[in-house]
């Protein structure tokens, strides 16, 4: 019987080898697709990465359009100050030019008005006396 004892003996070691290559290979091929999910996980990643760059890449380009708008409108800006200015400066030289204008336009009618305050006096002396020449006749 020692035979039979020890061909059960490799029969059960034989069984638990079977066995345990067995659950080796579920758990190879469990591994398996946890890999192929891994891949695919990673290859959903780069394709985000992908989009994310194409983003960014376009952020980039309309960050410089709105420093070139921005560096036009400075330009604008500058220009407008400058017009301001002048216009600034030719209005106050008009202005002043009306003020002097208008001063010596009240200058000329304050002579005409004492021209014409000695000419009615002249003329109410002259009716006086014409008056009194009249009655004197």
């Amino acid at each position: 019987m020692e035979g039979q004892k020890f061909q059960d003996l490799i029969l059960k070691q034989l069984k638990v080898l079977t066995d345990g290559q067995s659950q080796m290979q579920g758990n190879i091929s469990s591994m398996q697709n946890d890999i192929l999910e891994l891949r695919q996980g990673q290859s959903s990643m780069q394709a985000d990465i992908s989009e994310l760059r194409q983003g960014q890449s376009s952020m980039q380009g309309d960050i410089s359009e709105l420093r070139q708008g921005q560096s036009s409108m400075q330009g604008n800006i500058s220009e407008l100050r400058q017009i301001v200015v002048r216009m600034e400066n030719n209005l106050t030289t008009k202005i002043t030019a009306l003020f002097d204008a208008r001063e010596a336009q009240q200058e000329v009618n304050e002579r005409i008005i004492t021209s014409l305050e000695k000419l009615e006096k002249k003329v109410d002396f002259l009716e006086m006396e014409t008056a009194r020449l009249k009655r004197i006749k």
